[in-house]
């Protein structure tokens, strides 16, 4: 990996971007993971969505919250073999990363601090 602190040089096709792409071509992750979260809670469980949703702060308002929840079960066995060990691999790879200056190592989640 290379480090730069030249921010033009990744900026003009010299690293990767982030979840979602260039903000030029629409690439905002914001916007499909909100879409996501009221398709699944609001759409899909029943309950109201977006613009539907009531205020929380308003003293004047009267409507119910009906707010959906949405939980997945997935079965990583269905995607194909050798999950826990390669999700081991994927761990492991992350955690022997340098850490940032003061920190003793990385953590991935789950990790205590």
């Amino acid at each position: 990996a290379v480090v730069s602190t030249q921010s033009t040089g990744v900026l003009n096709g010299g690293g990767l971007f982030p979840l979602g792409g260039s903000e030029i071509s629409g690439g905002y992750k914001g916007y499909g993971l909100a879409l996501m979260v009221d398709l699944f809670c609001g759409i899909l469980a029943g309950a109201t969505w977006g613009p539907n949703i009531r205020s929380w702060q308003a003293a004047n308002e009267t409507r119910v919250a009906d707010l959906g929840q949405f939980f997945m079960a997935v079965d990583p066995g269905v995607f194909g073999d050798g999950f826990s060990g390669r999700l081991q691999q994927l761990m492991d790879t992350h955690r022997a990363l340098d850490p940032i200056a003061g920190q003793d190592s990385v953590l991935v989640p789950g990790d205590p601090e």
